[in-house]
């Protein structure tokens, strides 16, 4: 295993409202608290960025960790999650496409107005990291979805 500790992982980062997501946007049954909107971050990594853990035939699993905190535009903190995210990899697949890419969705509840994401993922095994930092611009709720 190389030592990339010096080298961030480079990733990209989307916003958008949950309800704009395949599966309808996951917060579980929970419902968002009052000038809060259901919001999902969509993170796209390099497969190559994952060195992992644990190998069963061709596929591969490792542990990442996600974190987002969000803050408004004085700073101050307004929302954050912390997640452990275990991911697969098929071997065989990533030798035939290294530049394969994985997405990871997070579903966080952000209140409504100009948002600044702080979003960080990192290899709990090698403690690589990277960051990204990105503005979400969330509407007033609709009374007809209230």
């Amino acid at each position: 295993m190389p030592n990339d500790r010096s080298e961030p992982i480079a990733f990209e980062v989307t916003t958008r409202p949950a309800a704009e997501a395949a599966d309808g946007g996951a917060r579980r049954g929970e419902r968002p608290k009052r000038g809060e909107r259901p919001w999902l971050v969509h993170m796209v990594l390099p497969a190559a960025a994952i060195y992992p853990q644990n190998v069963s035939g061709s596929v591969a699993t490792d542990e990442m960790g996600t974190a987002i905190m969000v803050v408004n535009r004085y700073g101050d903190p307004l929302a954050r999650k912390l997640e452990k995210v275990t991911v697969r990899l098929d071997e065989e697949k990533l030798r035939a496409a290294p530049a394969s890419k994985l997405a990871v969705d997070e579903p966080i509840d952000l209140p409504t107005g100009e948002d600044y994401l702080y979003v960080a993922v990192w290899d709990l095994r090698t403690g690589r990291m990277g960051a990204v930092e990105v503005t979400a611009n969330v509407p007033k709720a609709s009374r007809k979805s209230q």
